[in-house]
């Protein structure tokens, strides 16, 4: 982070003036249960609701050679972009051509054609009240290995230095992807947001979480047609928002009248996000606000999307999974909604 901002405001001196503000933060009392990044969220919500683009979150930078990476979808876009932009250390290639090859190694069904797994967001690090409290678009993202140190009195500068990443070129690897992913936001005209990713994602969680149900036999709370035809419109919409969203980008300098469209298109890409949020929180758990990511109550750290709906097929609960899938049909509606209104 420190190099990131050095980088910054290098660029400053040099005349850059980003659209949008950049504020970096360092956490305290993170171990103690998120307690620093807590805090400042709850006393800003108003401000953080109202103007915050995104969060992206890097908890542990470096303890290896190989990239990782848990978001949002609307922002998988923008991660992947930003990797093939930024070279591997040991390998020359770009870091996103790397991590593919790796993902291939690991998963022999991964076929030519598909791309390295972004994994969805739980719990257990500083994006949790951003995402889970607030409805901000995050990301969390390291450079993974062998890190059996961990938390430990060997987990120091000398392990760094001598194992984890002995000349620190993951380090700026980490500092060039952090910076090049914020820098797009902070200038992009028009918010790369691609919530046809997010509204794809979310059926493949509902077609998963069904065919459970239906192998407990608690199927029949399920109206899979309300669902389906939820996440059709949110996928319908979003395909209209790019292409409106491209076409206004391309107009911006041209027309004012485009430009003021496409700051409105830019509030509705934020508020989507925001409109996952149901103020009465999850069930059991109010503070959890975000219907479709969020740690199970028993999953750890580890993200049960569609998350009331989910526990209460575990639970073996109708009731609350009829109840879990309503409130997941109706934030669906939301976004589609407030992408259709920043559209039109």
């Amino acid at each position: 982070m420190l190099e990131a901002g050095r980088a910054f405001g290098q660029l400053v001196k040099q005349g850059w003036q980003p659209r949008r503000t950049i504020i970096l933060c360092s956490w305290d009392g993170e171990e103690y249960g998120l307690i620093g990044s807590t805090e400042w969220a709850e006393e800003n919500a108003a401000e953080l609701q109202q103007k915050a683009v995104a969060y992206l979150n890097v908890d542990v930078a470096v303890n290896g050679p190989n990239y990782g990476v848990s978001s949002v979808p609307s922002l998988w876009r923008l991660i992947r972009a930003a990797t093939r932009e930024v070279k591997d250390p040991k390998t020359g290639k770009t870091i996103y051509q790397q991590w593919q090859d790796r993902a291939r190694e690991q998963r022999g069904e991964l076929d030519e054609e598909s791309e390295a797994r972004i994994g969805p967001l739980g719990s257990g690090s500083d994006y949790t009240p951003f995402l889970q409290h607030l409805g901000i678009a995050s990301t969390d993202m390291g450079f993974n290995g062998d890190y059996g140190v961990y938390h430990s009195a060997y987990d120091s500068f000398y392990w760094m230095s001598h194992f984890g990443d002995p000349d620190f070129v993951y380090h700026v690897a980490a500092a060039q992807l952090w910076g090049t992913m914020a820098m797009r936001l902070a200038d992009a005209d028009g918010l790369s947001f691609d919530y046809t990713d997010y509204a794809n994602q979310i059926r493949e969680y509902f077609d998963d979480s069904t065919r459970l149900a239906k192998h407990r036999h608690l199927e029949s709370s399920i109206d899979e047609k309300s669902i389906n035809d939820a996440v059709k419109n949110f996928s319908e919409e979003a395909m209209r928002v790019e292409k409106e969203r491209q076409k206004l980008v391309a107009d911006a300098d041209k027309s004012s009248s485009s430009a003021a469209k496409l700051r409105r298109l830019n509030d509705a890409l934020m508020g989507a996000e925001r409109a996952f949020i149901d103020e009465r929180g999850l069930h059991g758990r109010p503070w959890y606000k975000h219907e479709i990511y969020a740690p199970g109550i028993f999953t750890g750290y580890a993200s049960q999307p569609l998350t009331d709906f989910r526990q209460a097929i575990d639970d073996r609960n109708l009731m609350a999974e009829k109840e879990g899938l309503e409130r997941i049909i109706a934030a669906i509606d939301r976004a589609t909604e407030v992408l259709r209104k920043g559209r039109e």
